[in-house]
């Protein structure tokens, strides 16, 4: 036969086009006969096309070889030569665009557990409370002033560091510029408020602290507010050079520090540090009235654990 005869069959592998060519052979052979070369193209993992062919020799008749010849399914596939691999890049584009797509799988999120304080701290759970409570007792403080090492010691105070405990003596003197840390007094059983102003503490202005020569006192304590509550105070003004008009007590409560509320004669003032405590509640949208009653209630505290 003149004209070369071809057939397609279907390939297994859906990615795969595979082609059967069918030549006949040589027509001197008693038994006429066909070369069957089948081309397969098939998409590798990597997105390249591949080729693999096979060749056969196929047994068929004259009268076959003739009716394939006239099929038009045949005939009106492409020639062997114009098979190229554009061809069947398209073909198996097609086959993937056919398949159906796996919807993405979003990655597993891994919760991270939170690491418990708690658990680590409560096997310490009795030492920390045993060491807090010690603070309520005498426990193991010296039994003498730490200060002068004769006297022996029974104050303490709450706002200076660590657990050092003095005479009265030495307690007051330590203070004489503290007058607002809060002092207290070991009776026997307990730690009851001892203030300093009842200790003998004697707070006097001018001088840069030193002591004064014409001091000057009024009868009453002078009552300051500071940060830690109100606190009563015996208050000795400097009169060295004599009176100078009406702002001289108020004049040496300001160079401490210390705001009076009124000119003449002073007896309420606010210390630098609580104004500022003031203003800032303030700022924060606090009212000051139940700020002055905190402190009114730290006050009154005081004085219970001193009755």
């Amino acid at each position: 036969m003149a004209s070369n005869s071809k057939r397609k069959r279907t390939a297994k592998n859906p990615h795969a086009a595979e082609y059967k060519v069918l030549q006949p052979s040589c027509q001197d052979a008693p038994q006429p006969s066909a070369t069957s070369r089948t081309v397969t193209f098939d998409c590798n993992p990597s997105g390249r096309l591949g080729q693999h062919t096979e060749i056969t020799e196929v047994e068929i008749s004259a009268e076959d070889l003739a009716t394939l010849a006239q099929d038009p399914e045949f005939t009106s596939l492409p020639d062997d030569k114009t098979l190229n691999y554009e061809y069947f890049e398209q073909t198996v584009q097609a086959d993937k665009e056919d398949e159906p797509v796996a919807p993405p799988v979003p990655p597993v999120k891994v919760k991270k557990v939170k690491r418990n304080i708690f658990a680590d701290w409560l096997p310490y759970h009795d030492t920390h409370v045993h060491e807090l409570t010690r603070h309520e007792g005498w426990a193991d403080l010296s039994k003498k002033c730490i200060q002068c090492l004769q006297a022996d010691a029974a104050y303490k105070c709450d706002d200076c560091f660590g657990p050092t405990v003095h005479c009265r003596g030495c307690i007051v003197s330590v203070h004489a510029r503290l007058p607002f840390h809060c002092i207290k007094y070991w009776n026997g059983s307990f730690w009851q408020s001892a203030p300093l102003i009842d200790l003998g503490l004697r707070v006097q202005l001018g001088h840069n602290g030193g002591p004064c020569a014409a001091p000057y006192a009024f009868e009453a304590p002078l009552t300051v507010y500071h940060t830690n509550g109100a606190h009563s105070i015996n208050v000795s003004y400097c009169q060295c050079n004599g009176p100078s008009g009406g702002y001289l007590f108020a004049n040496q409560l300001l160079r401490s520090s210390w705001f009076p509320t009124s000119l003449a004669r002073p007896r309420t003032a606010l210390s630098y540090s609580g104004i500022v405590s003031i203003v800032l509640d303030i700022e924060n949208d606090i009212f000051t009235r139940p700020c002055i009653r905190e402190t009114r209630e730290m006050y009154d505290n005081q004085e219970q654990y001193q009755e």
